[in-house]
C-alpha cells in the first residue's frame, strides 16, 4: 500500500507554491497539467480539470488540504 501522507507531502512541497499550507485552484492545476503530459494511462484532458478540481475539494471552499489530496489519492489508487 502507498504511503499517501508522505505522497501528499512532496506534492505539497512541489506545488504549494506560496507555502500556505494549501493548494489553491492555479496551483493544483500545474499538478493537473504535469499528470496529463506524463500519466497518459490516466486518459486525463484538460477538460477534466474542473470535474477532478472538484473531486479532491471534498468541503467545497476552493482549497484542497493535505487530506483532501491523500484521501483522493488513497481512492483512485494513485502511485508516483
Amino acid at each position: 500500500m502507498a504511503d499517501y501522507s508522505a505522497l501528499t507531502a512532496t506534492l505539497f512541497e512541489k506545488f504549494d507554491t506560496d507555502k500556505n499550507g494549501v493548494l489553491k485552484q492555479s496551483e493544483i492545476e500545474v499538478f493537473f497539467n504535469e499528470l496529463i503530459a506524463s500519466r497518459s494511462e490516466l486518459a486525463l484532458t484538460a477538460d477534466d480539470f474542473e470535474k477532478w478540481y472538484n473531486a479532491i475539494d471534498e468541503n467545497k471552499n476552493g482549497t484542497i488540504t493535505p487530506d483532501e489530496l491523500s484521501r483522493y489519492l488513497s481512492s483512485i489508487n494513485y502511485t508516483a
